[in-house]
C-alpha cells in the first residue's frame, strides 16, 4: 500500500492517491465573497506572474526530480506561497508518479490563501503516454468534474492537469476582458486573463510546442465542465434538467456553429479530430441510455466557447488579444466539454478512461511500447 508523503502540506499531508489529493484541493478552494480589498490582496504581482510561469514551464519539463522545483520555487517570490511535492499511487491500473505542484495550508486552514490551483504532471517523461492536457475550471461549482479530470488524466497517461484554486464567484465583479453581457467575473477563469488559468495554459501550449507540436491524433487541450440545459423535463437519475431531447455532453472546439460565422463549414468539413473522436466513442457507449452526445453541428446551442480565452489562445489568437479577438478558425486542439449531471458522476468516470484511450494515439518515448491491457506506455 501506498504510504502518504508526510511532507506535504495540510489535507495533502494524508493523501496516497491522486484522487485523495484533488478531493483535498476541493476542500481549500476558496469561496468567500470576495471584497475589493481582499481579491486585490490575493491576485499575484507582477513578479509572482512571471515567477509562475517559470516554474510551470520548468514543472512541464520534470523527469524523475520533484523537488527540483521546489527547490526553484525557494529562489522566486513564490517562496512560502506555492510547493511541489510527489505522490505515489498505486490505486490503478499500474503504479503512477506524480509531482504535485500545490499552494501552501496549513493544518488549521479551512481555505487557500491565494487560490491560483493546483497542477499535476507525471513524476518522468517514460510516465506520459499521451499529450492531452485536462483541466476542470469551475471546482466547486461544475461539480465532480475535478475528480472526473483527475481520474481521466491518471488512467490514460496524460501529460497535465490543472485545476483554478478559487470558485469562479469568488468575486463577482465584472471582467473587464470579455464585456457584458452577458456578466462574466473577474475570478473566472476562462473569461478573466489575470487569473492564473491563462498564465498555465499560455506554458503548456509553449511546451507543447517545443515537443513536437499538438498532433490531432494524440494531443489535446480539455476542459471539463458542466451544464445547465434549459429546463423542460426531468432526465434520468439525477436533477439536472435538460431539453426534450436531453443532450447529456456537448463538445466543442471554441468556435460558434452560426452559418454566418462559418464555422458550421468547419464542423462540417473537418473530420477526425479530437471532440469528433470523443463525441463518437461516447456515442456507442451509451447508445443503450440514449444519451444525446453531441457537437455543434448538431446542435442548436448558441454557447460554443467562443468567449473562452484559454480556447482563443490555442485556436491562435495572441496572448494579448484573447480578450478583444475571436477565434476566426479551429486548430481542433481545444476541447471543452460540457455535461449534465450524470455524464460526470463518479460512476461514469471508467467509461470516460477507456473513451480518452480509444480517442487518442499514445506518444511512448524510446524504449517504451503500448501495453495493451493498460492501455499506457510500459517499458518494453
Amino acid at each position: 500500500m501506498a504510504q502518504p508523503n508526510t511532507s506535504a502540506p495540510g489535507c495533502f499531508g494524508n493523501a496516497t492517491t491522486l484522487y485523495e489529493v484533488i478531493s483535498c484541493h476541493i476542500l481549500y478552494v476558496v469561496q468567500a465573497n470576495y471584497t475589493e480589498a481582499a481579491y486585490d490582496a490575493a491576485q499575484p504581482t507582477t513578479a509572482q506572474r512571471s515567477d509562475w510561469s517559470s516554474v510551470v514551464s520548468s514543472f512541464l519539463y520534470t523527469d524523475g526530480k520533484c523537488t527540483a522545483v521546489a527547490d526553484m520555487i525557494q529562489q522566486t517570490s513564490l517562496k512560502s506561497v506555492y510547493t511541489v511535492f510527489d505522490l505515489t499511487d498505486n490505486s490503478g491500473k499500474a503504479e503512477n508518479s506524480y509531482c504535485v505542484l500545490v499552494e501552501e495550508v496549513n493544518d488549521d486552514d479551512k481555505e487557500y490563501s491565494k487560490g491560483w490551483g493546483i497542477m499535476v504532471v507525471p513524476s518522468t517523461k517514460k510516465a506520459v503516454s499521451r499529450f492531452v492536457h485536462l483541466s476542470a475550471p469551475f471546482p466547486r461549482f461544475a461539480l465532480e468534474t475535478e475528480e472526473q479530470a483527475a481520474t481521466v488524466f491518471g488512467g490514460i497517461g496524460a501529460k497535465s492537469l490543472y485545476i483554478p484554486g478559487r470558485i469562479f464567484l469568488a468575486y463577482t465583479q465584472p471582467t473587464s476582458c470579455i464585456p457584458s453581457p452577458p456578466k462574466y467575473f473577474k475570478t473566472d477563469p476562462i473569461h478573466d486573463n489575470n487569473e492564473m488559468f491563462l498564465d498555465t495554459q499560455a506554458q503548456i501550449i509553449n511546451w507543447q510546442n517545443a515537443n513536437g507540436g499538438c498532433a490531432s491524433s494524440s494531443c489535446a487541450y480539455v476542459q471539463f465542465d458542466g451544464k445547465v440545459f434549459q429546463p423542460v423535463r426531468m432526465i434520468r437519475r439525477s436533477f439536472q434538467l435538460a431539453w426534450v431531447r436531453p443532450v447529456n455532453m456537448f463538445s466543442i472546439h471554441g468556435i460558434s456553429n452560426i452559418v454566418k460565422d462559418n464555422s458550421t463549414g468547419w464542423y462540417a468539413n473537418h473530420h477526425g479530430y479530437p471532440a469528433e473522436r470523443i463525441v463518437g466513442n461516447l456515442a456507442t457507449v451509451w447508445a443503450s441510455q440514449k444519451w444525446n452526445v453531441t457537437l455543434p453541428l448538431n446542435s442548436t446551442c448558441s454557447r460554443t466557447s467562443t468567449t473562452n480565452i484559454e480556447g482563443r489562445l490555442i485556436n491562435g489568437i495572441d496572448e494579448s488579444e484573447v480578450c478583444s479577438q475571436a477565434a476566426t478558425d479551429a486548430t481542433g486542439a481545444f476541447v471543452h466539454i460540457a455535461q449534465a449531471t450524470e455524464a460526470r458522476l463518479p460512476d461514469t468516470y471508467s467509461t470516460w478512461v477507456d473513451v480518452f484511450l480509444k480517442s487518442f494515439n499514445t506518444n511512448c518515448i524510446e524504449g517504451m511500447l503500448m501495453n495493451a491491457e493498460t492501455g499506457l506506455c510500459s517499458e518494453k
